[in-house]
């Protein structure tokens, strides 16, 4: 393969999609977003380039692949963002009805009614 497809030889390509996919399944152990480990698939993908290097239908098949998991991970993504300001939208309701609802136990228990507070 020449410089033109890969400006880096096939060592240090190895050694950073190695790093970047330990780095993106760590990351999605830990986290778990979906586009983490689709990006750790692509990472290493990545590699099936160096398989058979004056194959074409290779390098082109790869370069789809590849553009099919950025878009997945970034699809992946914004699904994944949504979910969770939506939940965080939800989970404020509900702190904002709970306190409103402690008041009125409260209230109960305590046999005290508004009208008699404002009389």
């Amino acid at each position: 393969m020449d410089a033109t497809t890969f400006p880096i030889s096939f060592a240090y390509h190895l050694i950073f999609c190695l790093a970047a996919g330990i780095f993106f399944i760590v990351q999605y152990a830990r986290l778990r977003r979906p586009y983490q480990l689709i990006f750790a698939i692509g990472m290493l993908g990545s590699l099936a380039i160096y398989l058979d290097t004056s194959s074409k239908a290779l390098f082109h098949t790869v370069g789809v692949f590849e553009l099919v998991l950025l878009i997945g991970a970034i699809a992946f993504s914004i699904s994944d963002r949504v979910k969770r300001r939506k939940g965080t939208a939800d989970a404020d309701e509900a702190d904002a009805e709970e306190p409103a609802q402690e008041e009125a136990d409260t209230d109960a228990e305590s046999g005290h009614t508004d009208s008699e507070e404002k009389a």
